[in-house]
């Protein structure tokens, strides 16, 4: 399975809350240089943007119906995800956008190491939503795009 699909497959949690989601959320980000915005990224995603040599970077946001912390939907997505055996950690950081919001970036690699994939989450919470910013593909093409994908996240503005 190529990795921009498993890119579209949705981590239960995340997908199960997202069902219920009222209209999208506000939020921005800026599409990074050399990739096209998609104009309809429904219904896995609120934002999709792909590359021409095969990365993606989406927003799914999330109701906190919960109103939960940053760390509490960090360990939650984190979990989730090295439940699934599929994405091994590759690392986490701290990350403060433009405007000064708070995020955790989950990192994690995927398939063999000479022809496997790199996948991100970076997660930024508000009192009323939960935004994940993800970002993959082959672990060449992602290199590549790192230091947009890395501009994008920190571009990021959410309400």
């Amino acid at each position: 399975m190529s990795f921009t699909r498993r890119l579209a497959l949705v981590p239960a949690l995340a997908h199960a809350l997202a069902a219920l989601a009222p209209a999208c959320p506000p939020f921005h980000m800026r599409t990074p240089d050399g990739f096209a915005r998609l104009a309809d990224p429904r219904p896995s995603y609120d934002y999709r943007a792909l590359s021409a040599y095969g990365v993606a970077v989406a927003v799914r946001a999330v109701p906190n119906r919960e109103q939960a912390s940053l760390a509490f939907w960090s360990e939650a997505v984190d979990r989730r995800l090295q439940r699934g055996g599929v994405y091994r950690t590759a690392g986490a950081m701290d990350v403060r956008t433009e405007r000064g919001q708070a995020g955790k970036s989950l990192r994690y690699t995927t398939g063999a190491p000479q022809n496997g994939g790199a996948y991100w989450v970076t997660v930024f919470v508000t009192r009323d939503w939960v935004y994940l910013v993800e970002a993959g593909g082959a672990a060449s093409a992602f290199a590549r795009a790192q230091p947009e994908v890395e501009r994008a996240i920190r571009s990021y503005d959410g309400a």
